[in-house]
């Protein structure tokens, strides 16, 4: 059921498309991809994740951003890397960023933006908990991860 949510019409992705101000949006499997106008720097577009998510970021790669995939949760496995590559996507929007993706994407001219797997699902679950057809409270659970910065 969690990852039939994450593709379905109204889910997790088409919510986190939808605060990133994703225009053109396409389904694509479980992924949205969609363009971001105007075209920014990959730095610039990572702040405006950030700030729409309100949660620290991780980026790699560099370049303009102008089409954008995300993938709520945990999606920077090779196969969403290839299929947004496939699709000319400039930057994988997702969360848990590891090494090896980082190595793999980077190889491909691919950036990644890792948003952390929490604030990434949050937002479509709160989205859920208002469209239920019953009395319903979202509850807002602080992950408690802290950044420091050099």
């Amino acid at each position: 059921m969690h990852t039939n949510f994450d593709g379905a019409s109204g889910g997790i992705n088409d919510v986190l498309a939808e605060i990133l101000g994703l225009r053109d949006i396409e389904s694509c499997g479980i992924s949205r991809i969609g363009e971001i106008k105007p075209c920014c720097g990959i730095e610039e577009f990572s702040r405006l994740v950030a700030d729409r998510l309100n949660t620290h970021v991780l980026w790699v790669g560099n370049g303009l951003v102008e089409r954008v995939m995300v993938v709520g949760g945990s999606g920077f496995g090779d196969e969403y890397i290839d299929l947004a590559c496939e699709q000319g996507v400039d930057v994988l929007v997702s969360g848990e960023l590891r090494h090896s993706a980082s190595r793999y994407a980077n190889a491909r001219g691919l950036s990644l933006v890792d948003a952390t797997h929490y604030a990434t699902e949050n937002p479509g679950m709160k989205h859920l908990c208002e469209r239920l057809p019953i009395e319903s409270v979202f509850i807002d659970d602080d992950p408690l991860v802290g950044v420091i910065e050099r």
